[in-house]
């Protein structure tokens, strides 16, 4: 495989229920339960790190998002960014980030070496986004959710025709 640079690094943050006592690292989750989804490389680090943690599986980040929302599981940990997205595009406003932890996701590309004319294409695509460009689609895509006016709460009320 011919791996190119990761696309941008997001650091794993904590996430809660907003009226839980936060959790400030995983050396004091004690008698509680992380949710993690199921095959990606978190759940091997933090096992290894934290062996004596209770971790439960779901399918994705979403899903386990939505159990700690819900109440099934006390936490969450996760790319800082995904989550950001994830909770504002799901509306699941009873969630907040606790605190950083020391892991980070450095989402990146790979292209068997046989496919050369993959990796042109792909180099090419690099090569012609500016950096200002970058930051614009990290923003829009990751960072920022923008909601419609006629979703926000204020919408209706105060206005004057």
């Amino acid at each position: 495989m011919f791996f190119y640079p990761p696309l941008f690094e997001s650091k794993h943050v904590i996430v809660q229920k907003k009226n839980e006592v936060k959790i400030q690292d995983l050396n004091n989750f004690r008698n509680r339960t992380l949710v993690l989804p199921d095959q990606y490389s978190v759940v091997e680090k933090i096992r290894k790190k934290h062996p004596s943690i209770n971790i439960e599986l779901e399918k994705n980040d979403l899903e386990c998002l939505k159990k700690v929302n819900s109440g099934i599981y006390d936490a969450y940990v996760g790319p800082k960014a995904v989550i950001h997205y994830l909770i504002n595009k799901n509306n699941l406003k009873n969630l907040s980030v606790s605190s950083e932890i020391d892991l980070t996701y450095s989402p990146g590309f790979a292209v068997t070496k046989k496919d050369l004319i993959l990796q042109s294409i792909i180099e090419k695509s690099f090569r012609s986004i500016s950096n200002k460009e970058k930051k614009a689609i990290l923003d829009n895509w990751l960072f920022n959710v923008v909601t419609p006016f006629y979703e926000k709460q204020v919408f209706g009320f105060g206005c004057h025709f």
